[in-house]
């Protein structure tokens, strides 16, 4: 649970810290697109709200590698000549 500060204190239950932050990144991005200000944000880790171009979509970018070492991969055992078992 954590607390949100409008005009008054409310309470939003996050079924995870996930959806915690999901939520933050939506009033982040609400703020910045019509009120063209920062909200105070406490107890947030700001790189998991508003990411760098570093670490961008970095989940993406590991599945892309896996995928390509695993293509490497099979090319060369299909490559690797089978001996042949008597």
């Amino acid at each position: 649970c954590f607390l949100l500060h409008f005009d008054e204190v409310r309470p939003i239950t996050a079924v995870s810290c996930s959806a915690k932050y999901t939520m933050v990144r939506a009033l982040v991005a609400l703020s910045d697109q019509y009120c063209q200000s920062s909200l105070n944000l406490q107890n947030f880790d700001y790189a998991y709200i508003k990411p760098t171009t570093y670490y961008y979509n970095r989940g993406d970018c590991i599945v892309l590698s896996k995928i390509c070492l695993y293509a490497c991969n099979l090319v060369c055992l299909s490559m690797c000549p089978v001996a042949d078992a008597l």
